[in-house]
């Protein structure tokens, strides 16, 4: 299993983009809102139930249905992540996630730390979807300490423009995974409903007892057994998964969320989680804190749109047009290519730009971000938290 301290040390981030969440119409609404009624006074009713008595019974679908009734009852979040490794009693700063998601629009900064570093990031991206474009602000911009850009100074930092990312995960990691809304498996990241899908045989394998309130599934999927356990207090939310090998003896990853928040109607999240990862005295263990900004409440445009820094240049995709921005979500010049932007920029600075390229610090920027693409596979795999390598290892919400 890869481990997520090690991924974050040895790359640059990826970041999180948006699924799309549709507006229902007004009976798809009033039944959404019926399944949800019924998750919250089933789960008080099981829970209330004396084990044995038959009013515990229910079958597995049913379970799945009430999560995923519980994970569609969030329509809008906005959440700080602060992801830490744990070792020798001492935890130290991983990454810092600020994650947001509201209809067609989701965004996601992170800044990853390095030990070596203490109190710096070692880099810090920015990523944004709505139902027609995607946003990125990339090539190491500080957003603590901005660069004073003009139209002589033209990094470090760049932004990115170009049609909406057909894909969940614009920038490559999805921060579900993070509130136990999601589990990641091989290379996709799963509802509990998508998962159990996938899954052959799957069972409850226990029930609640006097020791626990909680239901636990066992769900085969390929060459990973998956062991998911749902409170029926909290709506059957997923609050703790385990990944073992397929003859299920031996768990080589979970993730618990230990302190929890209600926010009402229902909806229950995590505001501290643990994760180890592998087994043995060579198990890796992490620690993740969740401070919630909004939940279920109107998030405003000037926290969830991204707006590129005045002057910063902006490359758009597919048309190979560089902008220049203005700071106010416009742009103050527009050049058909990259060789037009360079005679601009050339007149523009104390110094000649080199011959046939695009200025230093531009250049350079580019460099680094080429750099971090190349190794943003890594920390997908580093911050998904259960992916496994080689089979070893085992839409209207977030």
């Amino acid at each position: 299993m890869i481990s997520i301290n090690k991924a974050a040390e040895s790359h640059s981030v990826a970041l999180v983009a948006a699924s799309a969440v549709g507006r229902k119409a007004r009976i798809g609404v009033a039944k959404f809102q019926t399944s949800r009624l019924l998750a919250i006074g089933l789960g008080c009713f099981l829970a209330a139930a004396p084990p044995g008595t038959g009013q515990d019974t229910i079958d597995i679908k049913t379970i799945i249905d009430l999560n995923y009734q519980s994970v569609r009852s969030i329509h809008a979040i906005a959440a700080e992540i602060d992801l830490y490794d744990v070792a020798g009693g001492k935890r130290y700063a991983v990454s810092k996630t600020t994650w947001y998601h509201q209809g067609h629009q989701e965004r996601l900064r992170i800044k990853l730390y390095d030990r070596s570093k203490p109190g710096g990031p070692v880099s810090t991206r920015d990523g944004f979807n709505d139902a027609t474009q995607f946003r990125a602000i990339e090539g190491g911009y500080d957003f603590d300490s901005p660069p004073g850009l003009s139209e002589s100074v033209d990094g470090p930092g760049y932004g990115r423009l170009g049609p909406r990312a057909a894909s969940r995960t614009v920038l490559g990691v999805d921060s579900r995974t993070y509130l136990l809304l999601a589990i990641s498996h091989e290379q996709e990241t799963l509802t509990l409903k998508e998962l159990a899908g996938k899954a052959t045989s799957p069972r409850i394998a226990r029930g609640p007892s006097t020791t626990s309130p909680e239901y636990q599934l066992e769900l085969p999927v390929g060459k990973q057994v998956y062991r998911v356990n749902l409170d029926p207090r909290k709506a059957f939310a997923m609050t703790r998964f385990e990944v073992s090998a397929s003859d299920g003896a031996t768990v080589t990853g979970w993730v618990e969320g230990v302190k929890w928040q209600h926010f009402g109607n229902g909806v229950h999240l995590p505001t501290e989680l643990k994760t180890v990862d592998g087994s043995g005295p060579d198990a890796e263990q992490a620690l993740i804190t969740v401070r919630y900004l909004h939940v279920n409440d109107r998030i405003p445009e000037s926290e969830i749109g991204l707006v590129f820094p005045d002057w910063m240049r902006v490359y758009e995709e597919p048309s190979g047009r560089v902008l220049i921005a203005d700071g106010k979500g416009g742009f103050r010049h527009t050049f058909a290519s990259r060789d037009e932007y360079k005679g601009w920029a050339a007149a523009h600075r104390p110094a000649p730009a080199d011959q046939g390229q695009l200025p230093t610090s531009t250049r350079r920027w580019l460099w680094v971000s080429l750099g971090a693409l190349a190794l943003a596979a890594g920390v997908v795999a580093g911050v998904r938290l259960f992916r496994r390598r080689g089979g070893e290892h085992a839409a209207d919400a977030p």
